[in-house]
């Protein structure tokens, strides 16, 4: 069974939240320089281009970075209103460190799915910080799909938590 979304559509998710929750109006994007990053990138570019929103500072950095002084400069300097996370856990754990918190704490926080792992998710949480991720799945709890009504069914016959 494949019902899994692309990272387009959570891109376009994501943003339309961002705008239509938090009326952000100038972002940040954190992402990998290649084509796994640059694909989020540019879909978030025509969604905030098809809402006329041009207000926005590029962060791309290199595969296997750990020094992310430009990224964070350039932050400071332009003082987004969200900051959306294109990228993979490591780095992405590292920018918000040498970012800090002080920085990130009038910022909205927002990626993929991909960066759900535990210890992005400790960070922001031992930080008082907010991230919204986005999710490729149907919610297990809430959905009406058929497929995750007999997931439940599944669930609660062997006794499984969702």
């Amino acid at each position: 069974i494949h019902m899994r979304g692309t990272y387009d559509d959570e891109v376009k998710a994501l943003i339309e939240h961002m705008l239509s929750e938090y009326a952000i109006n100038k972002f940040a994007f954190f992402y990998q320089d290649d084509a796994y990053g640059r694909g989020a990138l540019k879909t978030a570019q025509e969604a905030l281009k098809q809402r006329g929103i041009t207000n926005r500072v590029e962060l791309p950095y290199l595969r296997a970075s750990v020094d992310f002084t430009d990224q964070v400069k350039k932050v400071k300097e332009e003082q987004p209103d969200a900051i959306g996370l294109f990228s993979v856990a490591a780095p992405t754990l590292i920018f918000l460190r040498q970012l800090g918190v002080e920085e990130l704490a009038n910022k909205e926080l927002f990626g993929f799915s991909f960066l759900g792992e535990e210890p992005i998710r400790r960070y922001v949480r031992d930080h008082g910080l907010n991230i919204i991720l986005g999710a490729v799945v149907p919610n297990p709890k809430t959905s009406q799909l058929e497929i995750a009504k007999e997931y439940r069914a599944a669930m609660d016959k062997n006794g499984y938590p969702y």
